[in-house]
């Protein structure tokens, strides 16, 4: 709401326009087809089912999680598109961020050469792979954690 003239403005819903971007960049390959683009053709499709959501991810002061669903891109039980109990927004976000973004930890030894500069004596670069859920490295078993909207690299 405007505080000078009090009136009020309205906010298109834009899930629809969400759902047809998912289709286009992440259910079609008809836009990518070189190597590169077949690289980051991942078999798994990420869905962010609205259940779990409040206006934010705080809900009387509880922290809610989305829930997430997976499936194989070809699956006939993928949801149907534009289906409104998912959040499109947060759907192509988080395909995009898992399936077409390179991730690499880097990590070097140093010297200190002066008070202000490094000289790197050796660096190795792995690249990373990101998950909405963990593993506990610290005890046995074959739990995993959904975390998200936190990722985690692997």
């Amino acid at each position: 709401m405007d505080m000078e003239s009090e009136q009020w403005e309205v906010v298109a819903n834009k899930e629809f326009e969400w759902s047809k971007l998912f289709v286009t960049f992440i259910l079609d390959t008809i836009s990518c087809q070189g190597d590169k683009c077949l690289a980051h053709a991942d078999d798994m499709i990420w869905y962010v089912n609205k259940a779990g959501f409040a206006d934010s991810f705080y809900s009387s002061g509880k922290i809610t999680t989305p829930k997430i669903e997976v499936f194989r891109r070809h699956s006939k039980n993928q949801p149907t598109i534009a289906d409104k109990t998912y959040s499109w927004e947060e759907t192509v976000c988080l395909n995009l961020i898992l399936q077409q973004l390179d991730f690499f930890v880097t990590c070097a030894v140093c010297t200190k050469t002066s008070p202000s500069n490094l000289q790197i004596i050796k660096k190795i670069c792995k690249p990373v792979f990101p998950s909405p859920s963990r593993r506990r490295m610290d005890s046995k078993g074959d739990c995993e954690e959904i975390t998200y909207p936190k990722l985690y690299f692997a």
